[in-house]
């Protein structure tokens, strides 16, 4: 997939349906844009998401790995700019 997708092609190349898609912007608390703002990067990381809840990984364990991440993330380049 290259250049940038719309919520709805990213459901459709999911095999999901675009509030499904809605749902984990909302918990992983990731960006929304309009249109077609959403770059591949994006789409790679709900293509991921997507598959971990295939093979059984709850998403209560995903939400928590990926807070997990964020605060580490942020907490090093706090470290770094300091």
């Amino acid at each position: 997939m290259a250049g940038k997708m719309t919520l709805g092609q990213m459901a459709q190349a999911l095999n999901r349906p675009a509030i499904q898609i809605m749902h984990l912007q909302k918990t992983f608390d990731l960006p929304v844009f309009e249109g077609a703002g959403y770059s591949p990067a994006y789409f790679a990381l709900l293509r991921k998401l997507v598959h971990l809840n295939l093979l059984g990984i709850s998403e209560k364990s995903l939400v928590e790995l990926w807070k997990t991440e964020k605060h580490l993330l942020q907490m090093l380049h706090s470290d770094a700019a300091g």
